[in-house]
């Protein structure tokens, strides 16, 4: 706990969001819930400690990966988007129009990040237990999850500001929400609500 205060205090200096990631069990036994995630924010009692809402591995543990949503909603602070198998959103069965609708429901403000894992290196294929191509290429992959995120969102109401960075993590232009240090190996699109369009 002192470990994550002292982070926190010197993100907050820096002014760096801290968004901690709960993974499924089959990678961790620490951590494996949303609301896991939250209890240990609200202990940490800091306000650049965030959750880190990532589909896939809610998909795994969470019964409705909506509700999770619902349920840290003070707490949430960045959100992957994936399919449930790591491969383009629609093509498995995540509830994606219940994720949206209720990220809309609570207002969400901060980035939502498409995680991929088209072609990966030897070390992350190994880590992340991909074994499989999940797209013919990774511009394929990023293509097609932006088009159905995209279209989806419009459909439940959502308006997103697009942009794509080549750098190897998301970071505060100052024109969007502050979003937190994130992998741009995984993380090829960033998505941020564009509120004029209400």
């Amino acid at each position: 706990m002192e470990g994550l205060r002292a982070a926190a205090r010197q993100g907050e200096e820096l002014g760096v969001t801290l968004c901690i990631e709960p993974l499924n069990r089959f990678e961790t036994y620490f951590l494996n819930t949303q609301e896991d995630a939250a209890r240990l924010v609200r202990e940490v009692g800091a306000h650049n400690v965030r959750v880190h809402f990532d589909t896939f591995h809610a998909n795994i543990e969470g019964r409705h990966p909506a509700n999770s949503v619902r349920a840290i909603s003070k707490e949430l602070g960045h959100v992957h988007i994936s399919e449930n198998d790591r491969g383009i959103p629609g093509t498995g069965h995540v509830d994606w129009r219940g994720v949206l609708t209720a990220l809309k429901e609570i207002e969400y403000n901060g980035w939502m990040t498409i995680e991929s894992f088209a072609e990966p290196g030897p070390e992350l294929a190994a880590a992340a237990a991909i074994w499989r191509d999940l797209a013919p290429s990774g511009d394929e992959l990023a293509r097609r999850r932006l088009q159905f995120i995209k279209s989806l969102s419009r459909k439940v109401g959502i308006w997103w500001t697009v942009t794509f960075n080549s750098l190897l993590f998301a970071y505060d232009s100052g024109h969007a929400p502050q979003a937190p240090w994130s992998a741009g190996a995984i993380a090829p699109a960033f998505f941020s609500p564009d509120h004029s369009k209400r």
